[in-house]
């Protein structure tokens, strides 16, 4: 997810665009993560939770036990009493799967880039999955 989240950095709102449109294929969600102080530390990449579906379908992964598994490891940015966070975007509030900037730091530090040829990772989950051949 942070790479394609990295790879397609313009299909995320952050603020008012230079034309003031969504990117054709309309946005992915809400980048948060510049910024200084208290608010750096508060940092997310929201998803909205369709994109975010297509995304890990595409990947050949099942949406709804990744989110269970970045919820349970507290990687996730949440309203009270959801499992999702509620944003503006533009002008209207939207809720978004979150994945809070500590994760991301925790993902992509040095353990998290082992990789080995016949195995790939489940994104943000550690655990592996047999490539198919």
């Amino acid at each position: 997810m942070l790479s394609w989240a990295h790879g397609h950095r313009e299909q995320f709102f952050s603020g008012p665009t230079v034309s003031g449109l969504a990117p054709a294929g309309g946005w992915a969600g809400r980048r948060e993560l510049e910024g200084g102080g208290a608010n750096l530390a508060e940092g997310y990449i929201g998803f909205l939770p369709h994109r975010l579906d297509e995304i890990l379908r595409a990947g050949e992964f099942e949406p709804d036990p990744i989110r269970r598994l970045w919820f349970d490891r507290g990687w996730l940015k949440v309203a009270e009493g959801r499992r999702q966070y509620r944003t503006r975007m533009g002008n209207g509030l939207v809720y978004m799967v979150a994945i809070k900037r500590s994760a991301i730091e925790e993902v992509e530090g040095p353990a998290a880039a082992v990789e080995d040829d016949r195995r790939q990772y489940v994104p943000f989950s550690g655990a592996r999955r047999e490539a198919s051949s």
